[in-house]
């Protein structure tokens, strides 16, 4: 099985790199599809006959060709790997390098600092190349650890190459390597070296420059031919369902592992100098912080099943429209089927559709609330309507009108029916129809929802092994299994998600309407239909879910496991009549005599507070059948959010609590009084405000801060010019665009500056000094918790939020 891929345009030459360090030299012509009149082995997805032929220019052009814009890479793997699933054995390396910091930081684009220390992890071993110069490296390696001492810099980096040929890795991985170390290393070996020893990085000395687009976010750096890199960082951005207040390792290691980078007093230059020991200490465990984490969350393991589950190289991972495309052509090619190319029209300028339906919540405090969602809404909607690009019969254009005559575009034309003329069509035809007029046919099943029902199957298949070998006691097959199925259960989520994208090669924006207006169409009716039953129950729909309060048919005296008891009768009685309606509105709506769409219950909850749509919290006393008791399930409120200050996000839990609790508003409002005059104790980090600092240049011109700069990119303007007032430029970096920083407010003070950023993983001690004299608790307090505390006595109908202590007397 191939660990990469690499394509030569020059040279038009294909490198294949399988496991066991196996390389396959090609020379390689791409080829398209192309219509012929001949009966042929192979059909577009519509059916017409096509035949191969060698792409040329004038193809690339021609309406008739197919599969003209797939990439040689994507091509050869589907070609080669179509029909085989097996998951090579990769040889990861883990890597971090550290730098000399005296009189500055390094260079990256001239790599103009010594590379003073190399630690990288293979098969559990830690391999550190150590840069001592005066024999002052004393420490002992413990058994898991080499030590590799070296004289001089250009020593170094010859035995760390030698080692790394020895070992021949497929991927490298680090933490914001592929931006840093990995290029800062190949720099420096090419200053050092030279470029011919630099390229030995590469098994066959071809190194490129090269990006990932991650989110739209470029990150530069290197194409290492025959090596993936795979920033453990962006993989992290990837996986992590949650955004973080900070991606420093540090701060990641402390939040997953619970312990974080090595530590140290002032900075690493001078550690290197006073203590190279736990300098050395300090580059080893930062590999070992990735190695943990990886046996933790498997983002690497995950990463590379699901790109042999679309035939594409690992780097590729970072765009999930790649791996869908690839996983459905590498089905089109085992059904001898071909694709169509990708869509022509101008991205940037496309309509925006309405997405998932919200409804309007009234603010407020509710009890006794269950919920539902539909299991896969829209893969299942998919498959239930049918819905591909070759199952796309036409589009009823005056649908919404509520027309006695149809208009249904058909290809180029339009015809014109009665009501009486469309019902006969759809019953001899067997369409089906979406909430936005797009009619598809049913005699064949779409490529689309074909794909997401065999990766259903292959989920139940999974899951079931998984559990059969966790019960058996077998951890490493049970490992696997839970892998597989969690990859199925990301393509399954991905797939609406990239037909919306108008990149992707199977995008048709009546499809893409289709899916999220149909789901609208079935949560509304579903919430409709329990209202006729159980009046003024449901509180609130969101996309998949639906919320309902049954607070006027209970006790309120009931115990907890009392009430639980009695939310579930309620919540069995209404599921059965859901899932009953959902097989009538599948016929009702869509024409469709096939429902794959289900509710199941979701939460269970003692109580809950909406602020507005999307912004909600519940007090859980069970979810998806585990118990739950008074742990929360928040949405959208600032305790969820990266860009809160920890310690207010602490308060804001306890007022939520306090309000699901029922506590009276004065009880509350003593709590935060108690936390307003603590405010002082705090370390600044945990009450500055994070965020990400972007276009940075775009505000400061020629040193001096532009007009319009937001309050984020001045206060790390303020930082700057901080570091260099107090001569700390060679000790600390400066803020740029693309760094995470955290920013507080100031009182008057000798530098007129209003707010002040720094660095979350690196603050200076005469930063810390100058913001304990001038750091305004109030304005902070006021402008960053009170204004979220407001939405939350809007809500409960308290008026304004006063904290004078006078109000509260009683207390005292």
């Amino acid at each position: 099985m191939y660990t990469d891929c690499y394509y030569n345009f020059e040279l038009n030459k294909i490198y294949i790199f399988e496991e066991g360090n196996k390389i396959i030299e090609k020379n390689y012509s791409p080829y398209c599809y192309v219509k012929t009149n001949e009966k042929s082995e192979y059909k577009t997805i519509f059916g017409d006959n096509v035949k191969k032929e060698k792409l040329t220019a004038e193809l690339k052009t021609d309406k008739d060709a197919f599969e003209t814009d797939i990439s040689p890479q994507l091509r050869y793997l589907i070609d080669s790997y179509y029909n085989k699933e097996e998951i090579p054995k990769n040889k990861i390396m883990y890597i971090d390098i550290e730098t000399d910091s005296s009189n500055g930081f390094p260079n990256i684009k001239l790599a103009d600092k010594e590379i003073t220390a190399i630690t990288c992890s293979f098969n559990n071993i830690y391999y550190c190349f150590i840069l001592d110069v005066d024999n002052k490296f004393t420490s002992i390696p413990k058994s898991d650890e080499r030590f590799i001492i070296c004289k001089t810099e250009k020593e170094l980096l010859t035995k760390f190459i030698l080692l790394y040929q020895k070992i021949k890795p497929t991927i490298i991985t680090s933490w914001f390597g592929f931006t840093f170390d990995i290029p800062y290393l190949y720099r420096r070996m090419i200053n050092i070296i030279g470029e011919i020893n630099a390229n030995k990085l590469s098994p066959i000395n071809i190194i490129k420059e090269g990006m990932i687009n991650f989110k739209g976010k470029i990150y530069n750096g290197y194409k290492i031919a025959g090596v993936s890199q795979l920033d453990y960082m962006i993989l992290y951005k990837k996986h992590c369902i949650n955004d973080r207040t900070s991606y420093s390792l540090n701060y990641i290691s402390k939040l997953e592992l619970g312990e974080g980078k090595t530590e140290y007093k002032g900075n690493l230059d001078s550690l290197l100098k006073t203590d190279i020991n736990k300098y050395i200490e300090y580059n080893i465990n930062d590999v070992r912080l990735l190695t943990k984490l990886e046996a933790k969350l498997h983002y690497l393991e995950i990463s590379i099943a699901m790109c042999h589950k679309g035939c594409i190289t690992y780097e590729e991972i970072f765009m999930q429209s790649r791996i869908i495309e690839g996983a459905i052509l590498k089905y089109l090619k085992q059904n001898k089927l071909v694709s169509i190319n990708k869509p022509k029209s101008n991205y940037e300028n496309g309509d925006k559709f309405e997405g998932a339906y919200v409804t309007d919540i009234k603010p407020g405090l509710y009890k006794d609330i269950i919920s539902f969602d539909i299991n896969s809404l829209y893969p299942n909607l998919i498959r239930t309507i049918n819905m591909s690009n070759e199952t796309k019969v036409g589009k009823i254009i005056n649908w919404q009108e509520n027309s006695e005559i149809y208009n249904i575009k058909i290809g180029n034309k339009i015809i014109k029916i009665n009501k009486e003329q469309f019902n006969k069509l759809l019953l001899e035809k067997k369409l089906t129809i979406s909430s936005n007029g797009i009619l598809f046919k049913t005699n064949v099943q779409g490529i689309i929802s074909k794909i997401i029902e065999i990766w259903f199957n292959e989920r139940v298949l999974y899951k079931k092994e998984a559990i059969k070998y966790k019960k058996e006691g077998n951890d490493k097959l049970f490992k696997e299994y839970d892998i597989k199925q969690y990859v199925q259960k990301i393509l399954l989520n991905s797939v609406y998600g990239v037909l919306g994208l108008k990149s992707f090669r199977f995008y048709d924006e009546d499809i893409a309407k289709s899916v999220t207006l149909s789901g609208q169409t079935i949560i509304k009716e579903s919430a409709k239909e329990i209202d006729n039953i159980y009046k003024d129950t449901p509180i609130y729909s969101d996309t998949d879910s639906i919320y309902f309060t049954f607070q006027k048919f209970i006790n309120k005296n009931l115990s907890n496991d009392e009430l639980l008891i009695k939310l579930k009768e309620y919540a069995d009685e209404i599921l059965i009549l859901l899932n009953n309606k959902l097989k009538e509105f599948s016929k009702q709506f869509f024409n469709s005599d096939i429902n794959y769409l289900k509710f199941s219950h979701e939460i269970k909850a003692e109580s809950g507070i909406w602020l507005s749509k999307k912004h909600y919290a519940l007090k859980m006393i069970e979810k998806d059948g585990f118990e739950k008791n008074g742990e929360l399930y928040i949405k959208g409120i600032d305790t969820e959010k990266s860009n809160f200050p920890v310690a207010m996000k602490k308060v804001l839990s306890k007022v939520i609590i306090d309000i699901l609790d029922e506590k009276s508003e004065e009880e509350i409002k003593k709590n935060l009084i108690e936390f307003k005059n603590k405010l002082e104790e705090f370390p600044i980090e945990d009450i500055a405000l994070p965020v990400g600092i972007r276009n940075i240049e775009k505000y400061v011109k020629n040193s001096v801060l532009q007009k319009g700069a937001p309050i984020h990119v001045k206060s790390a303007y303020n930082y700057n010019i901080f570091i260099k007032k107090y001569n700390l430029i060679d000790k600390y970096e400066l803020i740029s665009s693309g760094d995470k920083i955290k920013y507080i407010f100031l009182k008057k003070n000798e530098f007129d500056f209003e707010t002040l950023a720094f660095k979350d993983d690196i603050i200076p001690t005469e930063l810390i000094s100058f913001c304990n004299k001038y750091i305004d608790y109030a304005h902070i307090f006021e402008s960053v918790l009170t204004n979220k505390i407001q939405s939350f006595w809007d809500a409960m109908h308290w008026g304004e939020l006063s904290l004078r202590e006078n109000n509260l007397k009683k207390f005292i």
